[in-house]
């Protein structure tokens, strides 16, 4: 068995990018992220790609909510006498 530290992954990747999009990265993990964008193109790829979708789905939640408000704000509807 070998002592040699194991080759970071994909899944270590998504947490430096999930820690840079939540705004909680530490030092050692922006040079992290950052040594791996800048020496591995599909390093980038996976980070536009992850960002994005980080980004659409705020926009999708935010909607939500935006709606939910503007309905609660809304008054009901008036029931016709039957």
């Amino acid at each position: 068995m070998s002592d040699s530290p194991r080759p970071p992954s994909d899944a270590d990747l998504v947490d430096l990018i999930d820690a840079y999009l939540d705004g909680a990265p530490d030092a050692a993990q922006m040079a992290q992220l950052g040594a791996r964008l800048h020496a591995d193109p599909a390093a980038q790829d996976l980070f536009v790609r992850y960002a994005r979708l980080h980004s659409d789905l705020l926009a999708e939640a935010r909607a939500h909510r935006a709606a939910d408000r503007a309905l609660a704000a809304m008054p009901a509807p008036a029931m016709a006498p039957a």
